[in-house]
């Protein structure tokens, strides 16, 4: 029997997974402040992961080479993102940090790096939205609203969870910055730390 290529919901530890990189990134001092819905197809050439894949490289080679060009401190790539497809068509829940100081030109960079990509960019392809300190949590669950109805109840989804269709390949994704080991590495613990970034402590990415 071949192993399942394709999953129906986000499992529970994919979902802590998001929300605890959610924490960490807020008590790094870099908390998620962009998100960016977009809507990608499969094409004969490259399926939607691959696609996205390779939207992902040309936002890291920008996001490096930017802060090398402005003498600006190295800060790892921080971000998630879920693929949901509640009426067969795919799309991308992207959350990201972006520095106030480079968001602009994200803005202004995203849509090329998708037409190159796809060579199929339709109007109402890319959405993206400030998320502000307040609404970082909404977003969370947003992006989690997929999870196993099993674990809706556990994670206080219950009002939103809903079935968000079948995705091949790997559902859910945090960047290394923010994952379990880097967490792990410096010894956050999000039940416990939580709302250190409001008593001034800051934690620190693993060197």
């Amino acid at each position: 029997m071949t192993k399942k290529s394709y999953t129906e919901h986000i499992g529970r530890r994919a979902a802590a997974n998001v929300f605890h990189a959610f924490d960490f990134a807020k008590n790094t001092g870099h908390p998620m402040n962009t998100y960016t819905v977009l809507h990608l197809r499969d094409q004969d050439s490259a399926s939607v992961t691959t696609q996205f894949t390779k939207i992902r490289r040309k936002f890291r080679n920008w996001y490096s080479y930017h802060q090398k060009k402005n003498n600006c401190a190295m800060l790892p790539p921080i971000y998630t993102y879920t693929f949901e497809a509640p009426t067969g068509a795919v799309h991308v829940n992207w959350v990201l940090h972006i520095p106030d100081a480079m968001l602009a030109e994200f803005q202004k960079k995203l849509p090329k790096w998708v037409e190159k990509v796809t060579g199929d960019l339709q109007p109402y392809d890319i959405k993206t939205e400030r998320i502000t300190p307040g609404t970082d949590k909404r977003v969370a669950n947003y992006c989690n609203k997929g999870v196993d109805p099993l674990y809706a109840e556990h994670f206080n989804l219950n009002q939103i969870s809903a079935p968000q269709g079948r995705i091949y390949g790997r559902r859910v994704t945090v960047s290394t910055a923010i994952s379990k080991a880097s967490r792990e590495a410096v010894g956050f613990k999000a039940k416990y730390h939580r709302n250190d970034h409001q008593k001034g402590r800051i934690w620190q990415f693993p060197s």
